[in-house]
């Protein structure tokens, strides 16, 4: 587990399985395909549409963001007007909803102040 900010600076997929290879003793080989399958298994979910609850930890969902984009003006078009056109579409991101859990647990870290 982890413990301190020292003992693992960054953590990414390397880090959780060899994590999960000293706490239960499984395989590096192992450890890496459970956090590569979990990983997968949260992307497949969200690729379909539907939202990733881990208790005490968060949601995970698609929304639409509507995006303004600059459209490419030529020399004729800015000679025509002054005035930047743009367009506006929708795009999906994915959002994440930190569990209140997790708030209170990172704000006695870090101090008050966090926000979902």
């Amino acid at each position: 587990m982890v413990s301190s900010k020292q003992d693992v600076p960054t953590l990414n997929r390397g880090t959780l399985a060899s994590l999960l290879h000293q706490e239960f003793g499984i395989s590096e080989r192992d450890a890496s395909g459970i956090v590569n399958t979990y990983f997968e298994d949260i992307c497949a979910s969200l690729e379909m549409g539907n939202s990733v609850q881990i208790k005490n930890f968060g949601v995970f969902s698609l929304v639409s963001k509507n995006i303004q984009a600059q459209a490419h003006e030529t020399s004729e078009k800015r000679e025509a007007s002054d005035k930047k056109s743009t367009e506006t579409s929708a795009a999906k991101r994915v959002k994440f909803v930190p569990s209140k859990k997790l708030l209170d647990r990172i704000a006695k870290y870090v101090g008050p102040g966090i926000e979902g």
